[in-house]
């Protein structure tokens, strides 16, 4: 009972950083340069935050056997993805026009916590089978994470070409 309350109040602090770092990270361009820093470094922190308490709340499932045993070969995507929560932050900060990241930055935590919602509500676990539940939650975080990757690393080339066509 006492592990059960303890992940309902870290899932409900978790729920509010998750919320906050949208927040921050929606209105990164909002104020003048210092005052942009600031938000940037709230939303990096805050999604630190956020994955650090995931990765607690990952842990504390394992540990009191509310995962399937397959899940366990999807821990390297908590990490992946919260370097890619920071690198859409980036990708947001540098770049006034782009929103995509938004995307990134709601649905992979989104995803996580429906699993771990999963694992926890024995309603749902109920409903639906933990092939299904995993693959549900873990593939479009598998495709999703890669993305603000792949994005930074065009740009980190490009920007290196033309440095190397246009040395000043």
């Amino acid at each position: 009972m006492l592990t059960i309350i303890i992940f309902i109040l870290l899932s409900a602090l978790a729920l509010f950083l998750w919320l906050a770092s949208l927040a921050a990270s929606s209105s990164l361009h909002n104020s003048d340069n210092a005052g942009n820093a600031l938000a940037r470094l709230y939303c990096i922190v805050e999604l630190a935050l956020l994955w650090l308490l995931l990765g607690t709340l990952l842990i504390i499932s394992i540990a009191t056997d509310r995962i399937e045993i397959f899940a366990i070969f999807a821990l390297p995507l908590l990490p992946i993805s919260a370097v890619s929560s920071i690198i859409s932050v980036d990708l947001l900060a540098n770049n006034r026009r782009l929103k995509w990241p938004l995307a990134t930055l709601a649905l992979i935590p989104a995803l996580n916590f429906a699993y771990l919602a999963w694992c926890w509500i024995p309603w749902l676990n109920s409903r639906l089978n933990p092939t299904a539940a995993g693959v549900c939650a873990f593939l479009p975080i598998l495709l999703l994470a890669p993305i603000p990757m792949i994005h930074r690393n065009k740009l980190t080339r490009l920007h290196a070409a033309n440095q190397v066509n246009d040395p000043k």
